[in-house]
């Protein structure tokens, strides 16, 4: 049975979450300073500015207000077991948002994080013994409370909505990168590939050297899958895979913080196969002549709501005549 375009589902909720996230961040910097560069604009999609620090607030929030307008949500809330910062922090988010009730089972993390979690219809379990996963899911057993799950259709239309945003301000984009995890990846791969099939943009993903590829990306890169959500009998997407090091992810953040942008490594990660000195395709992003390229900035959490530092000692300035709307 063919699969559903996810593209409609990413265009309405995009018409009923725009007014409630942050429009996306973005600033352009100077290629200049990247290393055999002759591809064109370059700009930086500032998702670590978004509520919450990510852009899984934007599935999170989408995956709310679709579940209540279906009349889907429990009295009971959601129960969500958040392996990271980031998936907690957006889930908190959007349940304040929404005004649902919400638990979520989390690792150890520091209390000054934990802080920033809990509040109103929210609530925080520590899991410090056992499986946040097992743990959420009896809760729900017992409490009859809606768990979602990273492979949500709508956490992908939500977390989808990203690219439209930066076609919006970027109307010739033809290249985005964004960060591969082995887990949790809450949509960013079926959003961005669906609403990047739509318009024909590729999507260049970039992973660490020795973490595992997901399932869902390695069937894609192999061609053994349709791309998800898009419709079997168009012509495939344009996708990529990128490994970078440590250190390549180490100079990318670097960069950054000369600029006064802190991010995490998932946030430097896909800006790092632009910066790697390598010329090996498999362990950087070079692009054709001309072609203007977005990387998308994934996190952290704790930079979301920090005003940026003015830096006077900024080595990589922006392009003469560029935009830069998120100041």
């Amino acid at each position: 049975m063919t699969e559903r375009d996810l593209y409609p589902e990413v265009i309405e909720a995009w018409n009923r979450i725009a007014g409630v996230v942050k429009t996306l961040y973005h600033e352009d910097i100077d290629a200049a300073a990247l290393p055999g560069w002759s591809g064109g604009r370059v700009v930086l999609a500032r998702e670590h500015k978004q509520a919450s620090g990510s852009y899984r607030a934007r599935g999170a929030l989408w995956y709310l207000r679709a579940t209540r307008t279906a009349g889907a949500l429990p009295a009971a809330g959601i129960a969500v077991a958040a392996g990271t910062h980031a998936q907690a922090a957006a889930w908190a988010w959007a349940a304040a948002t929404e005004n649902v009730p919400a638990i979520l089972f989390v690792p150890p993390l520091p209390t000054s994080t934990l802080r920033t979690l809990r509040g109103g219809r929210v609530t925080v379990e520590v899991v410090r013994a056992g499986d946040p996963v097992a743990c959420r899911d009896a809760h729900a057993s017992h409490t009859h409370a809606l768990r979602p799950m990273s492979e949500d259709r709508l956490l992908a239309a939500g977390a989808g909505t990203w690219v439209l945003n930066i076609n919006t301000v970027m109307w010739n984009v033809a290249t985005v990168l964004i960060p591969v995890r082995p887990v949790d990846d809450d949509g960013l791969l079926a959003g961005t590939v669906a609403v990047a099939h739509k318009f024909g943009i590729k999507v260049v993903l970039v992973a660490t050297d020795g973490t595992p590829i997901p399932t869902a990306a390695q069937q894609l890169l192999s061609g053994t899958a349709e791309s998800p959500g898009t419709v079997a009998h168009r012509r495939g997407v344009s996708l990529e895979l990128v490994t970078v090091s440590a250190e390549d992810i180490g100079t990318a953040a670097q960069m950054l913080q000369r600029r006064g942008r802190v991010v995490t490594e998932e946030g430097a990660l896909p800006l790092a196969a632009l910066t790697s000195p390598t010329q090996d395709p498999r362990r950087c992003y070079r692009p054709e002549k001309g072609e203007p390229v977005a990387v998308l900035l994934a996190g952290p959490p704790s930079e979301a709501d920090t005003p940026d530092r003015p830096n006077p000692y900024r080595r990589q300035p922006k392009s003469p005549g560029s935009a830069n709307t998120g100041h």
